[in-house]
């Protein structure tokens, strides 16, 4: 009989052990999927200028809305705003502000100075995410850089 317990034990420890393998193995399969469906509805919002009026427009390049999105220009205090979302592959209306038209228009004249405009917004999922466009005087155009 006592070998048969030995037997019976070494078994059990043996198939706990591939349980908490098995478990450990789907919790990694299951991150990986979410990541996937993140991925493929990620919002990513750049600055660039409207082709008919010249005005400076936020525009989701990403596969997913942007969610409660906040912008500021930075050095200017009172130079921001927030739409509820924004769709993929469609512009805001134009900043609704005419001073962040003229910040760019006097960086586009100057050499040496640039626009930065901040935004902040959350994906379907809830995570938060970041971009920068800041305005190159040289090349006439907004680049964006991305953060989460």
């Amino acid at each position: 009989m006592l070998t048969v317990d030995i037997v019976q034990t070494v078994l059990l420890a043996i198939n706990a052990g591939l349980f908490w393998w098995y478990l450990r193995e789907t919790k990694s399969l299951r991150l990986a999927a979410e990541e996937q469906v993140e991925s493929s509805s990620l919002p990513a919002i750049v600055a660039k200028f409207e082709e008919t009026s010249g005005r400076p427009v936020l525009f989701n390049i990403g596969n997913g809305p942007a969610i409660e999105l906040e912008w500021s220009v930075s050095d200017v205090a009172d130079l921001k705003g927030t739409f509820s979302y924004l769709e993929p592959h469609r512009p805001t209306s134009d900043l609704c502000a005419q001073s962040v038209f003229f910040a760019v228009a006097e960086a586009r004249n100057a050499v040496d100075r640039a626009v930065d405009i901040k935004c902040k917004y959350r994906s379907l999922s809830g995570k938060t995410y970041y971009s920068r466009n800041v305005y190159d005087p040289g090349h006439q155009r907004f680049a964006a850089t991305f953060q989460h």
